[in-house]
């Protein structure tokens, strides 16, 4: 369930649910439900803002799975560490890190977090390049991700505003359709939230206000 509600832009359950798995392994001493859960919990506190938590959950994870010799994992911990230093604004830890998370990704086959680790680095380059002043080269980035979870949800509002921001209008209202669909039917607040902020984008003076409140 805390794995699904990623796929469902369900930010709350994604939070409550990795956070009460992570909490009852460590109770157990199941450190390969830990793992696997404190991924997960970290990418549920960065799309709720728990950007410091989210440090903590990753580093821990990247530590357990490399002392485990678990690179897939470890290599999915590194990408969300890429995309929490873009966020926080660390330059160098942005640049040191991918490379890490590059160097590792090419030595070890990712299998089943290949996609996963490849959408976690073009979010990570795309906000860079977004918060650098190149909104172009940032769709690139942001159009080459493809994981429903990661491209279609929990990146969704930057890659549309970066399409909005580099003139391709045409592509953020495409994207902005299908979020908007899925929205309309699941229901789910957090994942309304990101069309109206979308929306805002798009949208000028009293009614991009309205949008944003």
């Amino acid at each position: 369930a805390g794995h699904l509600a990623f796929y469902l832009g369900d930010d709350d359950a994604a939070y409550r649910l990795n956070a009460q798995l992570a909490a009852g392994a460590r109770t157990t001493g199941a450190v390969g439900d830990l793992l696997f859960a404190l991924q997960r919990l970290a990418l549920a506190e960065i799309c709720t803002g728990r950007w410091a938590a989210a440090e903590v959950s990753a580093t821990e994870a990247e530590r357990l799975s490399k002392e485990t010799s678990q690179p897939g994992l470890r290599a999915v911990s590194l990408g969300w560490l890429v995309v929490l230093a873009v966020l926080t604004g660390n330059e160098e830890r942005f640049q040191s890190l991918l490379a890490e998370t590059e160097e590792l990704s090419r030595a070890h086959g990712l299998g089943v977090f290949d996609a996963l680790v490849r959408d976690a680095m073009a979010w990570a380059r795309g906000l860079h390049e977004l918060t650098t002043g190149n909104p172009e080269s940032a769709v690139a980035w942001f159009s080459a991700m493809s994981h429903p979870a990661v491209a279609g949800m929990a990146a969704a509002l930057d890659r549309i505003e970066a399409a909005i921001h580099g003139g391709r209008r045409d592509e953020a209202l495409e994207w902005l359709g299908r979020l908007d669909a899925f929205a309309t039917h699941t229901g789910i607040p957090s994942t309304q939230a990101r069309v109206a902020h979308c929306r805002a984008l798009l949208a000028e003076g009293e009614t991009a206000r309205s949008l944003f409140e």
